[in-house]
């Protein structure tokens, strides 16, 4: 893990990790559960129900806590490497930094949610909007955690160096 923080400017490489958990949020975000991908008449029946309450069909069970920590944990990684990508630039502060990648999980998580309404066998839920964006918070705060941490070290070094 040291390797992968060792130099957290490498644009490329962390561009190419927050494109790689893009793709994988929105696959499992969008891919029917239990569709058989052999026969698409699934698709024909389309109902749309955009962004239920929480409380619409609501039960505690094993379901509701998977559901719950799949969508809380899952935009922890886009946060993070979201944070780290645009810190790259010397002109978004650390504020602005927070906000957008907060902004973008949130705009991420919508279009998910817009494309599940029409989806027959997902369901689109404001719950779920809600944990993907304090998913995207949380890993906001990771990311700029390390970002402080690599700069600390970075300095330290310089510092041992004199």
């Amino acid at each position: 893990m040291n390797i992968l923080f060792r130099n957290i400017k490498d644009h490329h490489l962390w561009l190419i990790i927050l494109i790689l958990i893009m793709i994988g949020i929105l696959f499992f975000g969008l891919v029917p559960k239990g569709f058989d991908f052999k026969n698409r008449v699934h698709w024909l029946s389309l109902e749309k129900q955009f962004l239920l309450p929480p409380w619409h069909q609501f039960r505690f069970n094993q379901g509701f806590l998977i559901d719950f920590f799949v969508n809380l944990l899952g935009f922890i990684p886009f946060g993070v490497a979201l944070v780290i990508v645009m810190s790259n630039t010397d002109r978004i502060s650390k504020r602005w930094l927070l906000v957008l990648t907060v902004l973008m999980a949130f705009l991420l998580s919508l279009m998910i949610e817009a494309i599940q309404a029409w989806m027959p066998s997902r369901s689109s839920n404001l719950h779920d909007l809600i944990l993907n964006t304090i998913g995207g918070l949380l890993g906001a705060k990771v990311g700029m955690r390390i970002i402080n941490r690599n700069k600390f070290i970075t300095t330290g070094i310089i510092h041992l160096q004199y």
